[in-house]
């Protein structure tokens, strides 16, 4: 069986069309070709600032500072955040702008029970969308 040139290059520009649309299915569809996974352990705990030079203000700090630490993650990535309360009060994580189940959203009595003083609780979720998000605690 033999091929004409013009066979051969129609054939070559099916498989690249076949290519491109399945990389951009991928991409439509909201299912990178390799997902990432960032693990945090972010600790609720007192802290001592200087916010005004030479006072120092008691201050509830998540991750060792206030504000908080920087979580960072690509579109389509995994977080998971071991979330522990070190704190004297129940405390959970409220996630601001970021589409997760409901069992991560981090409200009081409503999405979770609170975090109390000394345990912790694992959230995980994906992130579907880019930009930047805040986090803040419920108490």
């Amino acid at each position: 069986m033999s091929f004409t040139r013009r066979q051969i290059l129609t054939g070559l520009a099916g498989l690249g069309v076949v290519g491109l649309a399945g990389s951009g299915a991928r991409y439509w569809l909201g299912r990178p070709a390799d997902i990432t996974t960032h693990d945090y352990e972010l600790i609720a705990a007192p802290l001592d600032v200087e916010l005004v030079p030479g006072h120092v203000t008691s201050a509830w700090a998540y991750g060792g500072q206030a504000p908080g630490l920087e979580l960072r993650g690509r579109q389509g990535d995994w977080l998971r955040v071991r979330f522990i309360n070190n704190l004297p009060e129940p405390t959970t994580i409220h996630w601001h702008g970021i589409r997760l189940p409901l069992e991560m959203d981090g409200v009081p009595y409503v999405s979770q029970l609170p975090v109390l003083p000394g345990e912790f609780f694992d959230y995980r979720f994906q992130l579907h969308d880019a930009g930047s998000f805040w986090y803040h605690p419920h108490t």
